[in-house]
């Protein structure tokens, strides 16, 4: 099974959105919340170099947001 991991924040429609993908593929996940001026952000600005959310990794390997968790979703990349 992969691992994926959701950084979001609240509010975010697209977090919302991308979480609810998962959540109805049957997908685990591992969410980590970041506020704009948090440790986490800092950590997601460094391995992605964007400041936006959602951004989501699988297997450590940076997919991108909702739209990419979509297309991949929709080619079976978690079967």
């Amino acid at each position: 099974m992969k691992k994926v991991t959701v950084y979001s924040s609240s509010p975010c429609p697209w977090c919302s959105r991308a979480k609810a993908l998962l959540t109805q593929a049957d997908i685990a996940f591992e969410e980590i919340h970041v506020d704009f001026d948090s440790k986490e952000f800092d950590e997601l600005i460094e391995r992605t170099k964007m400041q936006t959310v959602p951004q989501i990794f699988v297997d450590d390997v940076l997919l991108g947001g909702y739209e990419q968790l979509k297309k991949a979703v929709e080619e079976g990349l978690f079967a």
